[in-house]
């Protein structure tokens, strides 16, 4: 009996170091004497067995000294075992062993019954113990209490097995203990538990199904069919048969390929999932001709495309220049190539100098350039330095936004020669983006120096808008009330000119940082929100708060906020919020337009809503009111559309 405490206990420990199913672990090593091994006919176990025991063995000495002094391990009482829970699940799993059929049954039945014998939290847990090691001796006890008594769950390895060999239809209600007990019922006697699914109801037989099916991995299909039609669902057989494909090695792939290809049906993702696992091996077995044979083959087009570029992947780790001129030869959906990109991203990686003569050769000039740049901006990511220094070897049409990137991405670097790099390399609205860049990963390295270098270093008077911009954004997560501060202090420039179309007035710094702030601290931009400056700056910053009112529930609070406004702004404002509250608070939306303060903000409003863009978040009673508030021009103008 101590050996074979031992052995248990060796087993759950092992499962809690390595995070694996310890409680079916637990299972095997009770059932040691009497499980019947199944015959593996086409796939092996991918697990040594030899490292499992080795790994057994380097836990059992510190686990059978636990038990030979017996103060070491924990009463089921003792308030130590709610914080601990490798002493918890210890104390539960060396209590249960040493019980009798009898006791166990007794035990369960006392703690079924509302009893308060332990605490809450030790009592579930003894309670599936309990059932599990009853599930090994008496397994038709076992099953009554796991379907009537509703065991509670044991651990993420039950979620996992419930949905591993779930058919993808409607699925009954998990019962993951139910399918525990049926799979140790199986391993013993898998007459007897068949037998025993028959007289459950449904939900339960069809849990007990997929426990029973779980340990016939390597049986033939015409077993796993043969055992779920007995109970009334052979095609959850064909699944469980199919789903043994998905993992580990197998013997003859191409056979595998043509056998699981030949049981596929529209829509059942379990019945495709272990085309990869067999595919992978079949093109390591045979190359690149396998590709040729998948993507001629009759499977769906979603199904064949994604597996290929899968396939494409993974292959491109060692043979990149194959899979490339296979990738080529790909169909691309709307201009592009997913499996293609995948192939020359993999490539850049490694070896991007080789990648990038390679895609040059392209000939369609659209696909040639999109790699091109695919290529260029993984290099610039992983060798800023080296690209800025040879630039020559990219074509003149790439090589601006070669730099931006290899100067974006050497700030993670040296973020001060970065910044000093985009001053001297860049121009206008390229430097906006780049500067973003420096200054964010400046601030995660020097918050100081990145202030200092901006007021008062080499940028120019005409540059330090965009800069500051930068720091005052970057700013905002780590020390929003200071990002505030130096972006009211920056001065507004006046407007400019845009696109030759009318003037562009750029708002105050402090629009965008209100913006961050209302998104992460709701509180805190409401109270910065009165210091903010006049004109544009307010009517936008009052946006961003009155979008987040309305996103936490408070359309009265915006509505109040859009009402202070000066008249000439509530316009924008309201139009701002008109797409978040139509989506989160129609109703309210529609009863506040009549508190609008003129006829004509109502009737704008109201012609913003009726357009279709916004007409399907609201009923016809609701439309219906909208357009009592639209004046005579506005209401022509919308039936002229």
């Amino acid at each position: 009996m101590k050996k074979s405490l031992v052995t248990s206990i060796l087993f759950l420990s092992s499962g809690i170091v390595f995070g694996s199913a310890g409680m079916y672990l637990v299972h095997i090593s009770f059932s040691a004497d009497n499980a019947t091994e199944g015959t593996e006919v086409r796939i092996e176990n991918s697990t040594s067995r030899s490292s499992t025991e080795g790994d057994s063995q380097l836990n059992g000495e510190s686990i059978e000294q636990i038990l030979i002094n017996k103060g070491s391990v924990a009463s089921l009482d003792d308030p130590s075992i709610h914080t601990d829970a490798f002493q918890r699940r210890l104390a539960i799993y060396t209590y249960v062993a040493g019980l009798s059929v009898q006791e166990l049954t007794a035990e369960l039945e006392e703690i079924s019954s509302d009893s308060k014998k332990f605490s809450y939290r030790v009592q579930d847990e003894l309670k599936a113990a309990l059932v599990e090691r009853l599930a090994i001796v008496k397994p038709e006890t076992a099953v009554k209490f796991a379907v009537v008594q509703k065991v509670p769950e044991l651990d993420w390895s039950t979620q996992w097995y419930a949905w591993r060999y779930s058919s993808g239809g409607d699925e009954p209600p998990n019962m993951p203990i139910v399918r525990s007990v049926f799979s140790d019922w199986a391993l013993s006697d898998l007459k007897s538990a068949i037998r025993g699914a028959k007289s459950l109801g449904s939900d339960a037989k069809s849990n007990a199904l997929a426990g029973i099916l779980a340990t016939q991995t390597g049986q033939s299909l015409s077993t796993h069919r043969q055992i779920a039609r007995e109970l009334g669902d052979e095609e959850r057989g064909v699944d469980s048969y199919v789903q043994a494909f998905s993992t580990g090695r197998i013997e003859n792939p191409k056979a595998a390929w043509d056998e699981v290809r030949a049981l596929q049906e529209p829509n059942n993702f379990h019945r495709s999932e272990p085309l990869l696992n067999i595919a992978s091996q079949w093109l390591e077995q045979d190359g690149f001709s396998v590709l040729d044979e998948i993507n001629q083959s009759t499977l769906e087009l979603n199904i064949k495309s994604n597996l290929i570029y899968q396939l494409l992947s993974r292959a491109a780790e060692d043979n990149p220049d194959q899979a490339f001129q296979f990738a080529l030869r790909m169909p691309g959906q709307g201009g592009f190539n997913m499996a293609l990109n995948a192939v020359v991203n993999s490539w850049s990686q490694s070896d991007p100098q080789t990648a990038f003569q390679a895609v040059t050769g392209i000939e369609q000039s659209g696909l040639r350039e999109q790699q091109q740049r695919n290529v260029a901006r993984t290099w610039s990511r992983n060798e800023p330095r080296y690209v800025l220094d040879n630039l020559d070897l990219f074509p003149a049409n790439l090589q601006d936004a070669v730099r931006r990137d290899a100067i974006a991405y050497f700030a993670q670097e040296s973020p001060k020669e970065a910044a000093e790099l985009a001053l001297e390399q860049l121009e206008g609205t390229r430097v906006d983006f780049v500067a973003s860049q420096i200054m964010r990963a400046w601030i995660e390295q020097d918050i100081e120096g990145a202030i200092n270098w901006v007021y008062n270093g080499p940028v120019s008077e005409e540059n330090q808008y965009s800069w500051i911009s930068a720091l005052t954004s970057s700013m905002v997560p780590s020390d929003p009330r200071r990002a505030f501060d130096l972006a009211i202090s920056q001065e507004i420039p006046e407007g400019s000119s845009y696109m030759g179309v009318g003037t562009y007035q750029p708002p105050g710094l402090e629009a965008d940082v209100i913006r961050q702030i209302a998104f992460r601290n709701l509180d805190l931009a409401v109270e910065l929100l009165p210091r903010v400056r006049d004109g544009i700056t307010k009517a936008m910053s009052y946006a961003s708060v009155g979008d987040r009112y309305i996103d936490e529930g408070h359309s009265s609070k915006a509505l109040e906020l859009g009402l202070k406004l000066p008249s000439e702004h509530q316009l924008r404002y309201f139009e701002d919020l008109a797409h978040s509250w139509a989506r989160v608070d129609p109703g309210g939306l529609v009863e506040s337009i009549e508190q609008l303060p003129t006829e004509k903000l109502r009737s704008k409003i109201a012609s913003n809503l009726s357009n279709r863009w916004y007409r399907e978040n609201f009923t016809e009673e609701q439309i219906d009111t909208i357009k009592q508030f639209l004046s005579d021009s506005d209401r022509q103008a919308l039936e002229d559309q």
